[in-house]
Order: structure tokens, then sequence, then C-alpha cells
């Protein structure tokens, strides 16, 4: 699993990707944090744990397959062994993984979890959920 202090550690990418993902991620909340999201965007896995209100954290992988720009289409797996290895598959933007580590690390550096494993941002939740 992907902890908080793995995220709190990562390198920055290379200014040449930074450059290439600026103008789709640049000015988004947790702008900062993209060198080190394109960091962990390079790595092509995150597993953390959903946090349920009320419930025990459930825990997750979401891999992918990044396209070349930034506009290029990511083809995503969702897994959720708790529930019967659960698979979600879908493809969105590069751009909008990015931004999803983007928000992640960000709320990681501003208030880090209350467990050591972190969850994806609620906007990661909401679209899988309402597509």
């Amino acid at each position: 699993m992907t902890t908080a202090r793995d995220l709190n550690t990562l390198p920055a990418a290379d200014t040449t990707q930074v450059a290439l993902f600026q103008p789709y991620c640049g000015m988004l909340r947790g702008a900062a944090q993209l060198p080190r999201a394109l960091t962990l965007f390079a790595r092509r896995e995150f597993v953390g744990a959903r946090h349920v209100r009320g419930g025990s954290p459930v825990p997750f992988s979401l891999r992918w397959q990044p396209g070349a720009s930034p506009a290029d289409m990511c083809l995503c797996v969702l897994a959720i062994e708790a529930l019967d290895g659960t698979r979600y598959t879908f493809s969105v933007p590069n751009h909008a993984v990015v931004s999803w580590l983007q928000d992640l690390l960000d709320a990681v550096s501003a208030h880090p979890p209350s467990s050591d494993v972190p969850d994806l941002p609620q906007r990661f939740w909401t679209m899988l959920f309402a597509a």
C-alpha cells in the first residue's frame, strides 16, 4: 500500500514533463504538487484505502496505462478486493489522473490522513460512480 509518508517523499518529475502538463493541471487546486504528481503518475499505480464514514477503510488499487500526451486517453482499472475482486475499467484523459494525484498529494500535505493509508479525492469517486 502507498502510505502518506511515501507520498510526502516523492521526488519531482523532470521539468519537460511538468511543462507538458502545466496547461492542463497548472491552475488547479494543488498545482504546486504537479511535479510530484507526475512522478506518482509514472508509477502507473496507486494503492490506497477508501475511508467510509462509520465503517472500516476499504483497500483498493488503481492502475493506469497512460498515453503519450496529457490529452491522450488513459485506460484505468480500479480493483476493490473486499468486494469480491470487483473491477471497474474506464478511460479518462491523462491529465484527469494527474489532477486526482495532485489533489491527493495536496490533501496529504495539508492534512495528513488519520490512517497511514491515503484515499483518492472525492471528485474521483464522484466521477466513477456518476458515470
